[in-house]
């Protein structure tokens, strides 16, 4: 929001306060200034002159050769304008000026010196119209500059809107200044709301009371006069960014930034015949309006009807049939204050947030709507409106009329404030901020002020914050805070969550995603046919339901990052409900490689590595042992998927997504492998394990590792042989594992090749080669034994 300073001095001398105290005060006491501006300082070297002479010049067909003069001084000036006659009296920019980018100097044009340049409204900065040099009237005094001549000497400041939403009685020039003037501890020496109109003839047009207004009001006005508006109104509209129209419609706009109501002027003649106003939700009918658009309105609008057809949506904009032309003779003008639910569910609907609008749906005071009419009057004839007559007011109010009272005590106020100030104090700054007091023994009861009463203060502690902030927050006493300082109980299970996390992304580089916990009824079936949580208020279909599996989320992530990078791995922590009482929490993971030509070794060798990081990770979270089982899930590939298992509970599950899903998630390559830790299985056993150290001291000579390939058929379980090869007694044997699978070559085609390594430490000597040939002695025996063949 912008104010003019110059426009707040009609209300309160601020000019006697230094420019510095009056922002400070704004800043500690009323609200956030986000900018000052200078209003253009440029142009106080702009002056007024008046043509004395035009000539050709000798030596070009299109510049002429001009000499004004300023009351004092004569100039000489070479210019292209056209619209230039003896006796006008234009703007003129002397050297030195500076207006944009562009710099005045004496200029040398085609041998003749010129000392300055007219100016046009859009070169000056004032206007649009770049037709020509400015002209102005006959009666300009020469000599004062534009800056003056057109009042635009003033600082403009820029509210904050958000740091006064709650403030309604703010959005004004007068409300501003009022509550400005009360913390400065100045007099008002003009109030808008105060003043008086004379009205001379009863209303013909019928207003019928609804429930769709707090109040509304009109005047009938007759033998109006329309032209353009006095400089003054004109520019203090242009200077708070409001366009200039005509004397009617610019001063619709100077009440609402002057006193925080909007209003709104209808032609009267275009009312229709029998001139009956209502206020009522829309009834599907469209509407063009004064911004040219037009729109459909339903019972989500308010509307203003007159006789049937709508003329405006209510509190937003008014319609274009009805609008105020340069033919228009008679006005209706309506003052008017409607619910700020309403209007925010209208601003909603119809797409539209005017100036009006973000007033009304701050809350107003519904008292206000006789007095705006009055000041309008006022206003008409100061802009040149002409000699015209106005008709009494009529309207309604479903207002009460009730004041609001609070009761509260000094002792209150003090104890929450941490300091005890004099009850003259507390008085003298509630008195100047409008409120009225009355003491009940310990009682201090609070007159809340009527543009204050609607929605603004309404509870104790906001007495208190009005004194709070009157007084000074830098005079409120500094009392430590005395309370015990526990420190927070560790959670546990987040501390697992934590270090599992940062195993992940340190140790095997994966990246955590986060995802909404929706999804659409077919994602709630992805792991099984179960009962799901729908979601009550509306929402996408792709987002009805709470989601019952973690895959679906975490595969749509997958596949909006596959065409990015040569390898993605991605896990998510998160819930998962199953219905209303239950939810279970997993860790969700997937990841892919992508490879110009993908075949059943290269998916194995990943399906074999997200294996050996599972397993690693539960080695670090001291489960170095647990149990592999094969399991059936219908979207894993057919044995192409895993269980971690220990004491009879599921850790984890990994797998090779199938195929089949592929398409329903977008995702054009295959060879994803994926799963999900089971949380909270994990946290039990971790919390039986977590103070249990194994510790191994380190052998002092180097480690060795032996590679066996054996051939089982296709169907054959991997781990039977790993399994066998554990019973030997082979002391210097730590683990083995699958290092590679190959099929093809001299296999038949139900055969493959098994490379299982083993790890091995001598913590007593260095391995020698004969005790390396002896350990795989034993195992090719085992082998040989068990019907195995070896390559």
């Amino acid at each position: 929001m912008k104010l003019s300073f110059d426009w707040l001095n009609d209300f309160a001398n601020f000019k006697e306060i230094p420019f510095d105290k009056i922002l400070e005060k704004i800043s500690l006491s009323i609200c956030e200034v986000d900018e000052v501006t200078e209003l253009h300082k440029e142009l106080e070297t702009v002056v007024t002159v008046k043509i004395q002479s035009i000539e050709k010049h000798p030596k070009s067909e299109k510049l002429l050769v001009t000499k004004a003069f300023d009351g004092k001084i004569e100039y000489v000036v070479v210019t292209g304008a056209k619209n230039l006659t003896i006796g006008d009296i234009v703007p003129l920019a002397l050297v030195g000026t500076t207006l944009g980018t562009k710099e005045i100097k004496i200029a040398n044009l085609v041998g003749i010196e010129s000392f300055g340049m007219y100016g046009s409204e859009k070169e000056l900065g004032i206007g649009e119209d770049d037709s020509g040099v400015l002209i102005l009237p006959k009666d300009t005094t020469l000599g004062i500059s534009i800056r003056t001549l057109f009042s635009l000497q003033d600082k403009i400041l820029l509210i904050d809107n958000k740091s006064i939403t709650h403030r309604p009685d703010l959005w004004s020039h007068f409300g501003f200044a009022r509550e400005l003037s009360s913390q400065l501890s100045l007099p008002i020496t003009f109030n808008p709301f105060h003043s008086k109109a004379s009205y001379s003839q009863k209303p013909k047009t019928k207003i019928s009371q609804t429930s769709f207004a707090h109040s509304y009001f009109g005047s009938e006005i007759f033998n109006i006069t329309i032209g353009p508006s006095i400089s003054k109104i004109k520019s203090r509209l242009e200077k708070c960014g409001i366009r200039s129209i005509n004397n009617v419609v610019d001063v619709s706009n100077y009440l609402m930034l002057e006193m925080g109501q909007p209003t709104h002027f209808f032609d009267l003649d275009k009312l229709g015949s029998n001139q009956t106003i209502k206020v009522e939700k829309g009834n599907k009918e469209s509407i063009k309006l004064l911004d040219g658009s037009t729109k459909i309105l339903d019972e989500s609008n308010i509307v203003i009807y007159s006789d049937e057809n709508a003329v405006a949506v209510a509190g937003i904009m008014g319609g274009e049939e009805s609008s105020v032309t340069d033919k228009t003779q008679n006005l209706f003008l309506e003052s008017a204050v409607f619910p700020r639910e309403l209007i925010r569910l209208s601003t909603r609907k119809i797409g539209i947030r005017s100036e009006a609008s973000m007033r009304y749906e701050k809350g107003l005071n519904p008292r206000t709507p006789v007095p705006v009419i009055a000041r309008a009057m006022e206003l008409l004839k100061e802009n040149g409106a002409g000699e015209f007559q106005v008709s009494e007011p009529i309207g309604f109010t479903n207002h009460s009329g009730n004041s609001v009272y609070i009761n509260t005590s000094f002792d209150f106020l003090n104890r929450k404030l941490g300091k005890i100030f004099p009850k003259e104090l507390i008085l003298e700054k509630l008195h100047k901020l409008g409120f009225e007091t009355k003491e009940k023994e310990n009682i201090l009861e609070v007159k809340v002020p009527e543009w204050r009463d609607q929605y603004d203060i309404q509870l104790e502690e906001d007495i208190l914050e009005e004194v709070g902030r009157s007084i000074g927050y830098a005079e409120v006493g500094k009392t430590p805070t005395q309370f015990e300082i526990k420190p927070a109980l560790l959670n546990e299970c987040r501390a697992l969550e934590r270090k599992i996390k940062l195993i992940l992304s340190q140790n095997f580089s994966w990246n955590e995603v986060n995802n909404y916990p929706f999804a659409s009824k077919e994602d709630t079936q992805f792991e099984r046919n179960i009962s799901s949580i729908e979601i009550k208020n509306p929402m996408p279909n792709e987002s009805k339901f709470l989601r019952t599996s973690p895959y679906p989320s975490i595969l749509r992530q997958l596949s909006s990052n596959i065409d990015r990078f040569e390898e993605v791995k991605l896990f998510e922590l998160g819930r998962v409900y199953h219905d209303r009482e239950v939810e279970d929490k997993f860790l969700s993971f997937a990841k892919i490689k992508t490879r110009k030509k993908d075949s059943q070794e290269l998916l194995e060798s990943d399906f074999l590595e997200l294996r050996d990081e599972l397993s690693s990770l539960f080695e670090l979270l001291n489960f170095p042992k647990l149990e592999l089982r094969f399991l059936e899930k219908n979207y894993f590939h057919p044995k192409a998927s895993l269980e971690f298992h220990l004491d009879g509970k599921i850790f984890a599950e990994i797998g090779i997504l199938h195929p089949k899903f592929l398409d329903e998630f977008g995702i054009k390559k295959s060879g994803i492998c994926l799963g999900k830790l089971f949380i909270e299985n994990i946290f039990l056993e971790y919390e039986k394990n977590k103070n249990r150290f194994q510790f191994q001291q380190p052998s002092q000579f180097p480690q060795a590792s032996l590679d066996i390939s054996i051939v089982l058929n296709d169907l054959d379980k991997t781990d039977l042989f790993a399994s066998k090869v554990l019973t030997l007694d082979i002391p210097e044997l730590d683990s083995i594992h699958v290092a590679s699978i190959f099929k093809g070559g001299n296999l038949k085609e139900d055969q493959k090749s098994v490379t299982y390594r083993l790890k091995l430490t001598n913590y007593k000597e260095t391995f020698t080669m004969n005790e390396l040939n002896r350990i795989l002695e034993n195992i090719l025996t085992l082998a040989k034994k068990e019907g195995y063949e070896t390559r």
